[in-house]
């Protein structure tokens, strides 16, 4: 696979510093399966534009050893407006031709820090395949089985039971020199907070929160009506970034939030320090407000409905990232997907055991964005678009219900397209991807909306819909899918109001 690598993570390989960790992993793995790191010649630019006349010749000359990305298609004005790519600075230009190299397939993906560049890809369709260095480390090495990783538990305790001089709340302190003072002052009111326990038991995730009600959350004073959950503190370790940990907290807080009766949910947070989590939890349909009450931070709000909202919404898929997990049902396609036990166990493997979408004892696989492969000759997908999953041979049940967000078609053979677009969000291993690849295969990027409760059976889908076995993706009928919605006493879709 061609990987290319932006100024900032070229930066961080090359300085004087002692390596971080996982630069040095993500080398060695690159160097061990033959993925070839690229530059861009454009990166140049960035490097000298630096005002330090000294480190700029240091890296300059480093920079050369590099292989660049050799003719690398330039957008011209008319493309960039379709794209809908803007250049009003120095690094917008080099921002979009950098990022139309993948437009044009160039390279297969693409390793960079920048969030504006994230945030260029996720508006033109390419965030699958640009990724932040964590998350490619991390992706690499569940590609390759380097490390077997284990996700314990997310579990409820109180602040005093954790440990003010663990290493984890050192950047914390650092950042927030109130911090230990603070800690201090919650531990006694024996507020409440979420924990995730990584390698060696280690602390690596935290979510401390609170109960609020019509809360002041500005520095000019604008107030949250009702019931509202604050999140005092959302932190990942930073050996645990990439591995969709901030994910899994994310379902823990909308599931509360949720069966408790919320409103709002709200967040502080420095987007200039917090990319990471300002990129996560925008992607789940939290908006930046104003300043927080003390000027310093920014203020992230996510309302709960109560019940799917009578929203028009063109873009369906627009409308569940807003009010998620709700969707709306209404003139949009609804699909059924056949899905052999090997593979509904890989994808779904937080399911075994507990048929809940929503459930305290989190598993690994329990991720809300999916990528599912198939060999189906089906066209008619798109965006929006509801999936049913349905596991044959042993259950003969409908147990999952998802929304689509991307699909892309890789042709025969072409094994490193759907690498490409699988790396990010895959649960497919290097051997399963290279024999899918031996045939046109559909990718397909969807999100899980719930996990129903009940599966539902084979005979109720004869006696109810008259299901005829289906051995690929299927289409169905709008009438059908409301009976099963009824049948599965589904909350999560906005449909009708005799549904």
């Amino acid at each position: 696979m061609r990987i290319l690598i932006d100024t900032n993570i070229f930066i961080h390989l090359e300085d004087n510093k002692i390596m971080n960790d996982s630069y040095a992993k993500f080398i060695r793995l690159c160097s061990t399966y033959n993925h070839h790191i690229l530059i861009h010649p454009y990166s140049i630019q960035d490097l000298q534009r630096d005002k330090n006349e000294s480190r700029k010749k240091i890296s300059l000359s480093k920079i050369n050893k590099y292989q660049y990305l050799e003719s690398p298609p330039i957008p011209n004005e008319l493309e960039l407006k379709e794209l809908g790519l803007t250049s009003v600075k120095d690094n917008d230009i080099i921002d979009n031709i950098i990022l139309f190299a993948l437009i044009k397939e160039s390279v297969g993906i693409l390793i960079t820090e920048d969030i504006g560049i994230h945030k260029k890809a996720k508006k033109i369709g390419l965030d699958t395949r640009v990724l932040f260095l964590k998350q490619a480390l991390h992706s690499l090495e569940l590609l390759h089985k380097v490390e077997d990783y284990h996700y314990p538990n997310i579990l409820d305790k109180k602040v005093y039971n954790l440990d003010i001089e663990d290493t984890f709340f050192n950047s914390l302190k650092i950042d927030y020199p109130e911090f230990s003072d603070w800690f201090k002052k919650i531990s006694q009111e024996a507020r409440n907070c979420w924990v995730y326990h990584g390698q060696d038991d280690k602390l690596s995730g935290l979510i401390i929160y609170k109960d609020e009600m019509n809360p002041i959350v500005t520095i000019s004073g604008d107030v949250l009506s009702g019931k509202t959950l604050k999140i005092s503190t959302f932190k990942v370790a930073e050996e645990e970034q990439g591995k969709k940990i901030g994910e899994l907290f994310l379902k823990k807080i909308f599931s509360f939030s949720m069966k408790n009766g919320y409103q709002n949910i709200y967040l502080t947070t420095r987007a200039n320090k917090q990319i990471y989590l300002v990129n996560l939890i925008e992607d789940f349909g939290f908006k930046p407000f104003k300043l927080c009450s003390r000027g310093r931070d920014m203020v992230y709000i996510k309302k709960i409905p109560d019940s799917a909202p009578e929203k028009n919404y063109i873009d369906k898929f627009e409308y569940h990232k807003n009010f998620f997990p709700y969707i709306d049902c209404r003139n949009v396609k609804k699909h059924f997907i056949p899905i052999k036990p090997l593979y509904h166990r890989t994808l779904f493997p937080e399911i075994e055991k507990q048929q809940q979408f929503f459930y305290n004892n989190v598993q690994a696989g329990n991720t809300i964005k999916k990528i599912y492969l198939s060999h189906t000759k089906n066209t008619k997908l798109s965006k929006g678009d509801i999936i049913l999953f349905y596991r044959s041979e042993d259950k003969q049940a409908i147990t999952t219900l998802g929304i689509i967000e991307h699909i892309e078609t890789a042709k025969a053979n072409d094994f490193n397209k759907i690498l490409e677009y699988s790396l990010k969000r895959s649960v497919y291993n290097y051997e399963q991807i290279k024999e899918m690849s031996k045939k046109e295969t559909l990718i397909l990027l969807f999100r899980i909306v719930y996990h129903f409760d009940n599966p539902i059976k084979r005979d109720w889908l004869i006696s109810n819909i008259g299901y005829k076995n289906c051995q690929t993706i299927c289409e169905l009928k709008d009438e059908s899918f409301q009976r099963i919605l009824v049948k599965a006493d589904s909350k999560y879709c906005y449909y009708t109001k005799e549904l």
